[in-house]
């Protein structure tokens, strides 16, 4: 990942080239429209508080199931969970991170952005440390990378990026025929993107105009 908002013979996007060390780890892929993006929208967007707790909860047991599984896929060990703020006044990943009670063990912390720029400020406690970064969804990747370069200035041991949905427009460009190959395979939650080895053939990408999270 990403290879996102690129037109063929292009493998890559400018932000992939410029950032090449950090695989960025998604749960599940969430095309436009369907479940599990209607979940990222509406536990922080539903003027239903209720919505928005059922989603959160939802959202939560997605994570809770998947590091259960894959945990050691990503890196040898979690010190600190540090998750992403959304830029307003939404719900945010933490709030999905504060019901696993598997964080409870380690340490949880948040970036700080900076209102004016929107640059990220690392917490002084990841370095040396071994780092899950956490966001709800990976469009652009404008967001993600800008908190990996953060990171990296505060020297952490490891970092391990993971996202709960990899949203996807299946109307655009070639995503037709991912979406049959996806269709195709049995969904198998002791397997992930890292342990099973299934790359997609065209790459996964998003048009340009999508909005970034």
């Amino acid at each position: 990942m990403c290879r996102t908002g690129v037109e063929r013979p292009y493998d890559e996007c400018q932000e992939c080239r410029l950032n090449p060390s950090n695989e960025i780890h998604s749960i599940s892929i969430s095309p436009h429209g369907g479940p599990l993006h209607d979940r990222l929208a509406k536990y922080k967007r539903s003027p239903d508080p209720d919505v928005r707790e059922q989603c959160t909860t939802d959202l939560a047991v997605i994570l809770a199931v998947f590091l259960r599984n894959h945990t050691e896929c990503l890196l040898t060990g979690i010190d600190v969970v540090l998750t992403i703020p959304p830029s307003n006044q939404d719900a945010g990943v933490h709030d999905i991170a504060a019901r696993l009670r598997l964080f409870q063990l380690v340490d949880r912390a948040r970036l700080d952005r900076d209102k004016g720029t929107s640059a990220f400020t690392t917490p002084k406690q990841v370095a040396g440390k071994r780092v899950l970064l956490l966001d709800d969804t990976f469009t652009r990747g404008g967001t993600m990378f800008s908190a990996l370069r953060a990171i990296a200035q505060a020297r952490p041991a490891e970092v391990a990026p993971l996202v709960i949905g990899r949203h996807f427009q299946p109307s655009y460009a070639d995503n037709e025929q991912i979406r049959r190959q996806l269709v195709a395979s049995d969904f198998d939650e002791s397997r992930c993107g890292s342990c099973s080895g299934f790359i997609l053939d065209p790459p996964l990408r998003d048009p340009q105009h999508s909005l970034e999270t």
